[in-house]
């Protein structure tokens, strides 16, 4: 029929490239974040915390991590410790975490499932493939 178009007339058509963000796609990168935060607040003198803190609070930034972890534990107890508001706390705490998350990379962390597979048939498609995080 003229002027008509079937998406079965279009040719088929892969994308050149495909990128990927590599943290919480390709890899469970939590267990990571939640090791250097509790190892944070071990150094600090606060209480740890567990993963469903840390996992609410991931995706804006370390700054925004850490500032809002240590708001969260101050809420949850009475605390010897200055309040997290504190710009010389936050700074403080974003530099222990920040050391802690540099050890510790990639140790916590784990592929997810399929994911290897998948890349190999994209690659194997022709695509080419870059992880940007």
């Amino acid at each position: 029929m003229p002027g008509s178009s079937n998406a079965s007339d279009a040719p088929s058509r892969l994308p050149a490239a495909v990128l990927w963000d590599m943290d919480g796609t390709l890899v469970d990168t939590m267990g990571d974040f939640v090791v250097a935060i509790n190892l944070m607040l071990r150094d600090l003198g606060y209480p740890l915390v567990d993963r469903t803190v840390v996992a609410v609070r991931v995706g804006k930034g370390s700054e925004f991590l850490v500032r809002s972890v240590l708001n969260y534990v101050e809420s949850q107890s009475i605390h010897v410790q200055p309040a997290p508001d504190n710009i010389a706390i936050v700074e403080r705490a974003l530099d222990v975490y920040q050391q802690h998350y540099r050890a510790i990379n990639g140790q916590h962390a784990q592929v997810y499932a399929g994911v290897l597979d998948g890349l190999a048939a994209l690659q194997k498609a022709g695509l080419k493939l870059a992880c940007l995080t």
